[in-house]
């Protein structure tokens, strides 16, 4: 990689940061000195890694600004070459390299947009870098980076859980069904492991964050309702750059691995939907960034008049991938009727 690009990457990265601190802001009910502190309240109080790593030199008299802004600036970097790892799997190296640019501006609308809470947490943009690197690795084989990297994520957020899932997605269709097994299984237990040793070992008031309730009804019911004005649906489709419909659009030129992260990608929106506010796209990064991935690679290979893929799909395939999807909305409707 050329010198040139990761100066463009780096300084990318630091206007991203920038951009950031001045139009994102610290959440009353949970201010960045209790997140340094490790008193803030459930679920932010458990996101422990970037305090963690930030607390020493606070102490040692550097502002919380500051030192969430370099934690903030490293992670940007990280996410942006996970991306182009991850798209380097399928596509050329250039356009890999172009598609993760690209990424910046996904980042932009989903964290920089004022919508009802645009706020700074130093775990959102580390959660996408683990997802992004996380694909690569899986992609790759490189199991022991990746229970690693499965480990590392938990402690900066709990949708570190999705990383062996993706790993049994992109692998289930080849030879390496046992051995992605083996390695998802090792994620999941780390996983588990480090979100039951925080939770043990740093025990936080609960906070009307983790409510499955608000303003008098169940979340999801207060999501569909919000997203039922359409003066709130296209902006919010706009947020999220356009990243489900394109997929549809795209399917078919989509790698069949990569479509497979639609056994991730479905069930975690809709998970989304019952724990996280619609009005908050930076709580969606992780589901985005699979859907980001998956769109470039089709857009690419669909521009570069590419053979659709829709045919390497097994029956197998096309029926999970269906059944998960059904799986999602009969959740859904149970829910509602409850």
């Amino acid at each position: 990689m050329s010198a040139r690009t990761w100066v463009l990457r780096l300084l990318l990265a630091a206007v991203f940061v920038a951009l950031r601190l001045k139009f994102n802001r610290e959440y009353e009910d949970a201010p960045w000195e209790a997140l340094v502190a490790g008193t803030a309240k459930l679920p932010f109080g458990h996101r422990v890694l970037v305090p963690w790593l930030v607390r020493p030199f606070v102490e040692a008299g550097v502002s919380i600004r500051a030192a969430f802004a370099t934690t903030e600036w490293f992670a940007a970097v990280a996410a942006l070459a996970g991306m182009e790892a991850a798209l380097r799997c399928f596509i050329d190296e250039r356009f890999a390299r172009v598609g993760a640019f690209a990424f910046a501006a996904v980042l932009a609308l989903v964290f920089l947009l004022p919508f009802r809470w645009p706020l700074f947490y130093p775990w959102d943009t580390p959660a996408i870098a683990c997802i992004a690197w996380g694909v690569a690795l899986a992609h790759g084989r490189r199991h022991g980076p990746l229970v690693m990297l499965a480990v590392l994520g938990a402690a900066n957020r709990e949708s570190a859980v999705l990383l062996p899932f993706i790993t049994l997605a992109l692998l289930a269709g080849s030879e390496h069904r046992r051995e992605a097994i083996r390695s998802a299984s090792l994620q999941l237990a780390g996983v588990v492991l480090v979100r039951l040793a925080i939770s043990v070992l740093i025990p936080v008031d609960e906070g009307g964050a983790v409510d499955l309730r608000i303003a008098g009804m169940w979340r999801i019911d207060h999501n569909l309702q919000w997203l039922a004005d359409p003066l709130h649906a296209l902006p919010i489709l706009g947020a999220f750059s356009l990243l489900p419909l394109l997929w549809f659009v795209v399917r078919a030129d989509i790698p069949v691995a990569l479509r497979r992260l639609e056994w991730v990608i479905i069930p975690s929106l809709a998970g989304l939907m019952v724990v996280a506010n619609l009005y908050e796209p930076r709580a969606w990064g992780e589901p985005l960034t699979l859907l980001f991935l998956g769109v470039a690679v089709g857009g690419i290979r669909w521009a570069q008049g590419a053979e659709p893929v829709g045919a390497a799909e097994s029956g197998l395939e096309r029926w999970t991938s269906a059944a998960v999807l059904l799986a999602a909305l009969l959740a859904g409707l149970i829910w509602r009727l409850l």
